[in-house]
């Protein structure tokens, strides 16, 4: 039973990290208006974008290694359950630097 429990605090701890992660590397969505109508803003937060993403499926994978241990085959769902959130994650902030643009009158 601890082991469970410790498991699941661990894929807690995949899935917190992707915003948390991404958080790292890029400026929260209110401060990115009109960052698509600099070409240098741009390719800064896409690399940010990157990095961010490349940080928090490194943690998801890592976390889903250990967690088969204990679970075994069903530790990928901790992997993909990670993915799909930074796909929203990132939907959710092209659409908020997409909008910067209309918001600035653009």
């Amino acid at each position: 039973m601890a082991d469970t429990v410790a498991i699941g605090g661990l894929a807690l701890v995949a899935l917190a990290g992707v915003p948390s992660t991404m958080a790292c590397f890029l400026p929260p969505h209110t401060e990115i208006g009109g960052a698509d109508t600099d070409p240098e803003r741009a390719a800064w937060l896409r690399r940010g974008e990157f990095i961010g993403g490349a940080v928090s499926l490194a943690l998801a994978a890592a976390v889903s290694m250990i967690a088969a241990t204990e679970i075994g085959e069903k530790a990928w769902l901790i992997f993909l359950a990670a993915f799909v959130l930074l796909g929203l994650y990132l939907w959710e902030y092209e659409r908020a630097i997409s909008m910067g643009a209309v918001d600035c009158g653009q």
